[in-house]
This record gives C-alpha cells, sequence and structure tokens, in this order.
C-alpha cells in the first residue's frame, strides 16, 4: 500500500536534513583536523625552542663553571707563588743575616789582625833602624880605613843596598849613576818592605838563608863586587821584615811559574841596584806575572807590588800617563758643577823628581800589554775576592791618573766593568762600588759613557739590592755615578728615565723610614746624594711633581739643616710646581 505523499515528504525533508548535517560535520571534522594538525605543529616548534633553549643555558652553566674553576686555578697558583716568594725573601733576609754577621766577626778579626801587624811593622822598624846604625858605624870606619889608602876601592853592591835609605859620603860618590842607584834603592826599601820580598825569597838559595843567623853584615871586598847578586843579600832583607811576612814567603808556591818570569824579576831588581835601569823595567818584569795563569798568592803579591810601584815612582807615573796635548785639552769645571759632590783628587805620590835625570833613563812602559794583564787577571780570578780587589785598586789608581790626559786606553775595561755591575746581586759590594768609580771617571769620555748608556736605567735596582738590610758603598758609587751622568750629559741622566725615577724616589722613601729607625750617619751621605741628583735635574720642576715626593724633600731638608744640596734649588722648584 502506498504511503501517503505528505509523509513522503516529511521522511525527505528529514533525510535531507540529516544529509545537510552530516555535510556539517564533516566540515566541522575538517577544520578540527586542521587546526589539530596546526597545534600540533605549533607543538613541534615549541618543542624545539625548549630544546634549543635548554642546550642554550647547560651551555652558558658549562661556561661559567669553566670560568670560575679557571679563576680559582689562577688564583690559587697566585697564592702559591706570592707564598713561595715569600718563603724566598724571608729566607734570602735569613742569609744576608747571617752574612752580615760573618762580616762583621770577620771585620773584627781583620782589626785585630791589622793591630797585630802594625805591632809587627813597627817592631820592624825599630831592628831595621838598629840595624842601619850599626851598618852606618862600619861605613864610617870603612871610610877612615879608605882615607889612608892611595887606591879607593869602589863600593860594595851590598853595602848600598843595606844603606836602603841612607845617603852616601860625597868622597865615595864616584859612580855617574848614583843618584839613580838612590832612587832605586829608596823604591826598592818600600817595595821590600811589602810583597817583592815574598816573590824574590823563594829565589833565593837555601844555604845563604841559613847561614846568616844574625844582623851583622861582612864587609865584602872589592873582588868578590863582580860576582855579588841578591840572593846572596836577601836573607839580610828578610831579617828586617815582621816574622809573619818571613813564614808566609816560605810556603808561597812556585808551581806553574816560568823560569825567564823568575829569572827576569831577578835580573831587573839587581840593575836596579847598579843603576843601569829605572823602576820603569819592572813594571815589564812583573807585566809577565799577570799574562799567566798563577796561583792567587803569587798574583796578589804582585799587584800589590804594582801598586806601591805605580804609586812611589814619578817614573812610572810619568810613563804610564803621558803629557796633555795642550794645557786647555781638559775642561774640569764640567766636573766641578755637580753640586755636592766632585769626583776625589789622587795625591800626589811622594816620589823622586826625574827631571834632573840623565835622558837615556826616559823609558817608555807598554800601557797595552798592562792593562791586557789587568785584564786577564780580573777574568781569570772572578772567584777570588783578594785578587779582583787588588787589581781593581791597580786600574782604579792608574784611571785616576790617566783620566784627564789618555781616557781613550781603558775603553776595552768599560765592557768587563759594566758586566760587573750588572751582576751586582752575585759579586761582593766593594769590587762593585770600586767598578762604579772606575766607570764614574771614564764617564767624561764619550765612547766610554757609549758602552755605559745601556746599562743606566738597569743598575738604578742595585739601590734596592741592600735594603732594608744595610746601606753600602755600592748606592753611594751609584749615585755619584748618576750625578756626573746628569752634569755632563744632561740629555742622557737618569730623569730622562721614568721606571728609574720611580725606583730612586722608592728608595729615597725607604731611606728616610731607615733614618728615622737608625738615625745612621751613612744614611744621611746617601740622602744627601739623591738631593744632589734632584736638585741637578735639568728640570727640577718636572721630578718634584707630586705632593709625596715634595713632602719628602722638605721632611729632609727640615730634619738635616747641614745637607749639603743646594736646598735653594729644591724649595724654588717646590714653588714653581705649586703656583
Amino acid at each position: 500500500m502506498a504511503a501517503p505523499p505528505a509523509m513522503m515528504n516529511s521522511i525527505l525533508a528529514e533525510l535531507q536534513q540529516l544529509r545537510e548535517e552530516v555535510a556539517r560535520l564533516r566540515r566541522e571534522k575538517g577544520q578540527s583536523e586542521s587546526l589539530a594538525h596546526l597545534l600540533q605543529e605549533q607543538n613541534q616548534r615549541s618543542t624545539e625552542e625548549i630544546f634549543e633553549l635548554h642546550a642554550q643555558i647547560v651551555a652558558v652553566e658549562a661556561e661559567a663553571k669553566y670560568k670560575c674553576e679557571q679563576t680559582e686555578l689562577s688564583m690559587q697558583q697566585q697564592i702559591k707563588r706570592l707564598v713561595s716568594h715569600n718563603t724566598f725573601l724571608q729566607e734570602e733576609k735569613k742569609s744576608s743575616e747571617r752574612a752580615r754577621a760573618g762580616l762583621e766577626a770577620q771585620l773584627a778579626q781583620l782589626k785585630s789582625a791589622a793591630q797585630l801587624e802594625q805591632k809587627r811593622l813597627e817592631a820592624g822598624k825599630r831592628l831595621l833602624e838598629t840595624t842601619k846604625r850599626k851598618f852606618e858605624a862600619e861605613r864610617m870606619q870603612m871610610t877612615q880605613q879608605l882615607s889612608q889608602v892611595v887606591t879607593t876601592p869602589p863600593l860594595p853592591k851590598r853595602m848600598r843596598v843595606a844603606a836602603v835609605e841612607t845617603s852616601v859620603d860625597a868622597a865615595l860618590q864616584t859612580d855617574p849613576c848614583q843618584s839613580l842607584q838612590d832612587e832605586n834603592s829608596e823604591l826598592l826599601g818600600q817595595l821590600l818592605s811589602s810583597d817583592l820580598v815574598a816573590l824574590l825569597q823563594p829565589l833565593s838559595s837555601p844555604a845563604a838563608s841559613s847561614s846568616t843567623s844574625s844582623l851583622s853584615v861582612p864587609v865584602v871586598t872589592a873582588a868578590d863586587t863582580s860576582t855579588d847578586d841578591l840572593s846572596q843579600i836577601m836573607p839580610q832583607f828578610s831579617q828586617w821584615l815582621p816574622p809573619s811576612a818571613v813564614q808566609s814567603n816560605r810556603s808561597l808556591p812556585r808551581d806553574g811559574i816560568p823560569t825567564h818570569v823568575t829569572e827576569m824579576l831577578l835580573s831587573t831588581v839587581t840593575k836596579m841596584l847598579d843603576g843601569s835601569c829605572t823602576a820603569i823595567t819592572l813594571v815589564h818584569a812583573l807585566t809577565a806575572y799577570l799574562a799567566l795563569d798563577l796561583e792567587p798568592a803569587i798574583v796578589l803579591h804582585v799587584l800589590h807590588v804594582l801598586f806601591t810601584l805605580i804609586h812611589a815612582s814619578s817614573r812610572v807615573q810619568a810613563a804610564l800617563v803621558p803629557p796633555p796635548s795642550s794645557p786647555q785639552s781638559i775642561s774640569k769645571p764640567s766636573l766641578s758643577r755637580i753640586q755636592g759632590w766632585t769626583p776625589p783628587p789622587l795625591k800626589p805620590s811622594p816620589a823622586l823628581n826625574i827631571s834632573s835625570q840623565p835622558q837615556a833613563h826616559q823609558e817608555t812602559c807598554d800601557v797595552s800589554k798592562l792593562l791586557d794583564g789587568l785584564v786577564h787577571v780580573l777574568e781569570s780570578n772572578e772567584q777570588n775576592e783578594d785578587v779582583v780587589v787588588a787589581a781593581m785598586n791597580v786600574l782604579a789608581y792608574w784611571v785616576g791618573l790617566a783620566r784627564e790626559t789618555s781616557p781613550s786606553r781603558f775603553e776595552s775595561v768599560v765592557p768587563f766593568l759594566c758586566d760587573i755591575v750588572s751582576a751586582h746581586h752575585s759579586n761582593p759590594p766593594n769590587i762593585v762600588a770600586q767598578s762604579i768609580f772606575v766607570l764614574t771617571l771614564l764617564v767624561s769620555h764619550p765612547p766610554s759613557f757609549g758602552v755605559m748608556k745601556p746599562f743606566l736605567s738597569k743598575w738604578a735596582t742595585a739601590l734596592h739590592h741592600t735594603l732594608p738590610l744595610a746601606i753600602n758603598g755600592v748606592d753611594s758609587a751609584l749615585l755619584k755615578l748618576y750625578c756626573t751622568v746628569t752634569t755632563m750629559y744632561p740629555l742622557e741622566s737618569l730623569h730622562r728615565l721614568p721606571r728609574a725615577m720611580d725606583t730612586l724616589w722608592d728608595f729615597a722613601h725607604k731611606l728616610w723610614a731607615m733614618y728615622d729607625d737608625t738615625k745612621s750617619q751613612e744614611i744621611v751621605e746617601v740622602l744627601h746624594l739623591v738631593l744632589n741628583l734632584v736638585a741637578n735635574a735639568p728640570t727640577t720642576t718636572n721630578v718634584l711633581d707630586t705632593p709625596n715626593k715634595q713632602g719628602l724633600v722638605t721632611d729632609i731638608l727640615q730634619t738635616l739643616p747641614n745637607t749639603q744640596a743646594p736646598s735653594w734649588i729644591l724649595i724654588r722648584a717646590m714653588d714653581r710646581r705649586s703656583k
């Protein structure tokens, strides 16, 4: 039975609605799926961003942790270095204090030994005077005997050597070279009272040394005068010396000395007694010793004899120091400009005047060979302080004599002296001070100063080497060198080197702090030199550029009213700086 049309229409209408509903649901499902897909993609991007952020956070944390560990490690290492340096400084301070105590004990021993030696020398001098009086009586007796004889024999050599410091009677002066003999006898008397006998004593025969047991000197006839030599008269000279000197000579080492060197020395002394050569020949004989590698004891004796010879003989001084080319060739006022200090003048030696000697005796000296010998001694005996000090004494005295006429001959020594000063931590202070003193004498020579110039700023560290333990000659010698350089070469002065000036001011502050505790006169002298160096600055106003420096200078000037520094220069510079 067929459905009614109304029902069919309602069914169709419901189907249509269902279709539309299904289509709507499908559209909503598609939209939901699309939205879900977008949300999934956004979720994935968020997850990736979170992962990247987490990775960055981990990297930052790792980097921060690494930096912290490195900083902590660096600080630990720095603390270890500081602790180690502090320990080293404490050990160095203790060692310096022990060295100072040892040096003080050694100084006390040397003083006592010097007193004993002085007493021995006085006893030897009295013995020498007694022997001279005895020889004078014998000479007067011989003169009376010779006055009764028609033929007058020549004066024996042994009598001439025995009367070292006496004048020979005019009636017996038949030798035309008698004046030179007197000069040589007087000079040998001074040398034999020092170290020359130590070089000659081993050469004398044992028989002659043992056969002489008293101070009496036998009268030698004219027949044995031709065969007389120094080996026969050395026992008499050895009796004039203090016992300690004779005993030390017997133990003198002789190994390593060539025979021709010892024979040349003996021959030279014999010729000097004859009047056939001057003291310059003795310099040649001593130079031969310096060129050899000998025992330090022998080298020390040679240097002592050489120093005494240069100091006592005007002939040797004239040979070592050539006369100036013109009176105006040397300018001394440049050094006198140094306020508060000038190089100490060397006193003329009490030697004999050679102006009246014959022209045949005006010999020359090989100064280059002598200088090479001194350099060889310094280089080969660096570990022996006594030898180095003796060689530096000879060199310093020679430079002091020749600095005005021939400073160029010492150019070869300047690098060696600069190396000694540069190694001031490992060298004894007295050797460093001597080296600086010699360099100060050679500053006026431009080529020599050119060698010193690169070292000037480095040497300023030597001012802190002894502080706060003690003050030694290195400080004053170095400040005097800087004063000389400042005066003669203003453009190369220490004031042109900021680091060196900072070191100088730091040194001055430490000195002033030490003076408050000790009131030492040595510190006062060094402070005077510091003020002189500041006052001689090309621009003193720029040197006193801080209130701290001005306050230090003011305190020193007020506390030390007798200072040799030009205080008016410092006060005027501080006034200008304050304006």
